[in-house]
């Protein structure tokens, strides 16, 4: 499998955006997974602003705390 590139992924995520009042929400979750490479449920769900390293230009991931 491979990854579109970048104009081919915004003109599939373009549609969604106006659908909606979830549908911002929705793109901006999309584009975090793709350009993350996180797992909904056990990753992206546990990333909050405190896990962004500003300076280094990084996001920290992480799984579940509670397992």
């Amino acid at each position: 499998m491979h990854r579109p590139e970048r104009d081919q992924f915004k003109n599939l995520v373009s549609p969604v955006k106006p659908s909606g009042s979830w549908g911002p929400k929705a793109a901006n979750l999309v584009e975090f997974l793709a350009d993350s490479g996180t797992r909904l449920y056990t990753e992206a769900h546990w990333v909050n602003w405190e896990n962004v390293d500003w300076k280094r230009k990084e996001i920290i991931i992480r799984r579940n705390p509670e397992t």
